[in-house]
């Protein structure tokens, strides 16, 4: 062997030593998500894992994600893992205890970015009973990707009503409109109303009611200030800012992490008790809705109940 060939070897071999030696599996554990009990003396969440490799201090990114749904007593005790290891990311979760079931938000990269799937079989959410079983799986195909706006290729989500009877489906189609499913979740979640409005993507979207759902949704490349109203009878409206303004609101909970208490669980544990900040309450801004329409969650001076609309 010559003397070039033989160094050439040895800087091959070096560097490979090197980065051998410089590389390295981190194993990650984290909670994304958190959900309170009906009566606020559990809470469920996302115990999600996944791991990086790290090369001369560069990330290469994550692999091999799952997460388990498990829940816990409001002081820390008792803590249950719920059924097996889902593959992916949770991102969201529900836990309604009355009813016998979680909802999980499911998506395949910590990223997520655009929103834009490379596997379009992973199901976008899942319904869970209480023993960690897959009941339903919901999914947007790209045959129902809006096709007018390629900034919101696929807008979906998945909100039970308060008492966990009824789900609502709100997804976009490929004609820009949204489909708003109405399920019953004591008749294996079968539709019980189906509605066509116009838009294109999800702003805002909350149960006023066990009986009453809000609807905001962009239309073309604006968002509309007025807001769908449904309800569990099949009627349908559409009401202004203004009306929209002299709702009810004070008494209704939007995100699984806020009771009706108004405590908000801040962060969570496990082996340690959750913490818990009391008179929290929602903004506007946490009904994803932007600018002039943002308002406290209140009960205005002579309100309209939003059953009553």
């Amino acid at each position: 062997m010559s003397l070039s060939s033989f160094i050439s070897l040895f800087v091959i071999f070096l560097s490979q030593t090197i980065l051998v030696s410089c590389s390295f599996t981190e194993h990650i554990e984290t909670i994304p998500a958190v959900a309170w009990s009906d009566d606020s003396e559990e809470i469920a969440f996302i115990f999600q894992k996944y791991e990086i490799t790290n090369v001369l201090s560069v990330t290469s990114g994550e692999k091999n994600p799952s997460y388990q749904i498990r829940i816990v007593n409001r002081d820390g005790s008792n803590l249950r893992e719920i059924g097996n290891y889902f593959s992916n990311y949770g991102n969201e979760i529900f836990y309604k205890q009355l009813a016998n079931y979680f909802v999980v938000s499911n998506q395949e990269s910590i990223l997520n970015l655009g929103n834009i799937k490379s596997d379009v079989n992973i199901p976008d959410y899942y319904i869970i009973n209480l023993d960690g079983e897959i009941i339903k799986e919901l999914v947007i195909r790209p045959e129902e990707y809006c096709d007018k706006f390629r900034g919101n290729l696929r807008s979906i989500r998945v909100v039970p009503s308060p008492n966990g009877d009824t789900l609502a489906v709100v997804k976009s189609t490929v004609d820009c409109t949204l489909s708003i499913d109405l399920q019953d979740a004591k008749n294996e979640f079968s539709s019980s109303q189906k509605y066509l409005v116009e838009g294109n993507d999800i702003v805002g979207l909350f149960w006023g009611s066990n009986h009453t759902l809000l609807v905001n949704a962009c239309i073309d490349y604006s968002c509309n200030p007025n807001w769908y109203v449904f309800n569990l009878i099949g009627e349908l409206k559409h009401i202004s800012l203004e009306t929209f303004n002299s709702l009810c609101l004070g008494n209704i909970t939007i995100s699984p992490d806020l009771n009706m208490d108004s405590e908000k669980i801040v962060w969570i544990e496990p082996g340690k008790a959750p913490q818990i900040k009391k008179n929290q309450k929602y903004e506007g801004n946490e009904l994803g809705i932007k600018g002039s329409i943002v308002r406290d969650l209140d009960n205005p001076e002579n309100c309209i109940d939003v059953d009553e609309v």
